[in-house]
Order: C-alpha cells, then sequence, then structure tokens
C-alpha cells in the first residue's frame, strides 16, 4: 500500500512539473511573432502605404 503511495505522489509531482514547465513556455512564446509569407507581404504594403504618404526625411546627426 506504501508503494501505491509514493507512486501516485511521484505521478502527481511529475505531472505538475511538466504543466508547470508547459505553462512558462507557453507564456514565453505568446509575443512571438510568426514569420509566414502573407504576413511578410502585408507588412510589405503598409510600409509602402507609409512612405508614399510621408516620404523620407534625411536626419542628420
Amino acid at each position: 500500500m506504501r508503494f501505491v503511495y509514493f507512486s501516485l505522489l511521484f505521478a502527481t509531482a511529475y505531472w505538475f512539473l511538466v504543466s508547470l514547465v508547459r505553462l512558462i513556455i507557453a507564456k514565453r512564446n505568446v509575443n512571438v511573432i510568426v514569420e509566414s509569407p502573407e504576413r511578410n507581404a502585408n507588412v510589405n504594403a503598409l510600409e509602402r502605404a507609409w512612405t508614399a504618404e510621408n516620404p523620407k526625411v534625411e536626419e542628420e546627426d
């Protein structure tokens, strides 16, 4: 009976640690931007529209 108790205790601890690690990894990857051809095309179109409206001004440092 003691074997079953400790087996369940370790299984629960293992499950908890795995769940915690997965949660941390998921929270870290929330802000990762996935690059795709559609997204790149959209960004390029927005950049072209922005530069058409606001011509680049040479900045002197």
